[in-house]
């Protein structure tokens, strides 16, 4: 199961997820992983006055064609 990005902002703030999970729960959405609940067509502004990284993220997520495979892994393997 994925958090989505306020959720996933929240409990890393709580200290309940590390950022290496932060991170994951945020790019999963680059693979189609959607929500119930989730509403697309608006601006999350919660999500925009809370977390200014998750909030591109979500915007860039919706802009590009979802990606096959384990994109996390490729983003780790950069650094």
């Amino acid at each position: 199961m994925s958090l989505c990005f306020l959720e996933a902002f929240q409990e890393k703030q709580k200290g309940n997820i590390t950022e290496q999970e932060y991170i994951h729960h945020l790019f999963v959405h680059c693979q189609g992983v959607e929500h119930e609940g989730d509403d697309w067509t608006k601006t999350d502004w919660n999500l925009l006055e809370t977390d200014l990284f998750g909030y591109s993220v979500r915007s860039w997520s919706l802009r590009i064609d979802h990606v096959k495979g384990n994109l996390i892994s490729a983003c780790y393997s950069i650094s």
